[in-house]
């Protein structure tokens, strides 16, 4: 069991410190039996998160979890790509095609992942280009664990057939939003295949 969707910071923050959001994570994760966690904060917010990969590579040192840290950002960005993150957790605008954030997010040559897919007014002209342009890439398509019905199961079938990587995400903004468990209803469930860990 592993999510690399989680949130660190939100907007409603203020009332508790980085450490003590990790250790509180870190808690659950380890109650449920995770392998991994991926915590992505909103661009936005990282000005209100100061500290918070130092904090990140001390918790680290004291659990068997593999940590990660990513940034939440919107596509088509508009900032530059911040540097020492593990990887981009991204959200296609709307009105834009996944195919052409792709063929985009390829040139780039970064670990993305792409949260939601298919979702939130973004949309999908043509599944199986799409598909292969992920193939062999560093972009892994995101099942949401919380919002999975969102995106159309077929999606993620093509490209567990083309192997390209599917990873899992709850969005979780807080730790008692981490889920204890894998839907049964997602096509996958293995944790590995990610280019970036």
């Amino acid at each position: 069991m592993y999510d690399l969707h989680v949130h660190i910071l939100d907007h409603g923050f203020a009332q508790i410190s980085v450490k003590d959001r990790i250790s509180d994570y870190l808690l659950k994760a380890e109650m449920y039996g995770f392998e991994a966690l991926g915590f992505v904060d909103h661009y936005e917010l990282l000005r209100k998160g100061k500290g918070t990969r130092e904090v990140l590579e001390e918790a680290r040192r004291q659990t068997d979890i593999a940590l990660l840290y990513g940034v939440e950002m919107i596509f088509p960005f508009i900032h530059p790509l911040p540097k020492r993150f593990d990887f981009f957790s991204i959200h296609i605008r709307r009105d834009i095609d996944m195919l052409e954030t792709v063929q985009s997010l390829k040139k780039l040559h970064r670990p993305f992942t792409i949260a939601h897919p298919c979702a939130f007014g973004s949309f999908c002209s043509d599944v199986k280009k799409t598909i292969e342009e992920m193939y062999d890439s560093s972009i892994s398509l995101e099942a949401s664990m919380s919002r999975y019905q969102l995106t159309p199961p077929s999606l993620f079938l093509l490209a567990r057939k083309n192997s390209v990587s599917l990873v899992l995400g709850s969005d979780a903004h807080t730790p008692d939003e981490l889920p204890s468990h894998v839907p049964e209803d997602l096509p996958f469930t293995e944790f590995g295949g990610l280019g970036f860990l």
